[in-house]
């Protein structure tokens, strides 16, 4: 019986890793870059938060708190939610690539509209 490796089996030696994943989002470091939005996967369920967010600030609810455990997309969602509220419109526009058919319309409106004036505070250790 033959046990060495077939280095062909190995998925590293099939696909090609962009090297933005070779490290977790920092939110100091990454806040307001293009990059960070560029390359984020916004997944159904960071959709559906944004929702049930909205839900209930149109409630009047106006503070939440996100737990998780580590590389749960905490910062990554918060750096996204960061974009859609930002007064560059390109980073806004890369952000809403991102979105669903289905949430996109609901999401962009809340979030970017000339009504609301969001200001976002980044709290890291950093600052």
């Amino acid at each position: 019986m033959n046990t060495s490796p077939n280095i062909d089996n190995y998925l590293v030696n099939h696909i090609e890793r962009n090297q933005y994943f070779q490290r977790s989002i920092n939110i100091y470091a990454d806040s307001n870059h293009k990059d960070s939005i560029s390359n984020f996967y916004c997944a159904a369920s960071y959709e559906q938060i944004l929702v049930n967010m909205i839900s209930h600030i149109e409630g009047g609810q106006t503070a939440f708190t996100w737990t998780g455990p580590f590389g749960s997309g905490k910062s990554s969602l918060a750096l996204f939610l960061q974009a859609l509220v930002s007064d560059d419109k390109e980073i806004v526009k890369i952000a809403s690539s991102k979105l669903s058919k289905k949430n996109k319309s609901v999401i962009v409106k809340h979030f970017n509209s000339k009504d609301q004036q969001w200001k976002t505070l980044n709290l890291t250790e950093n600052t």
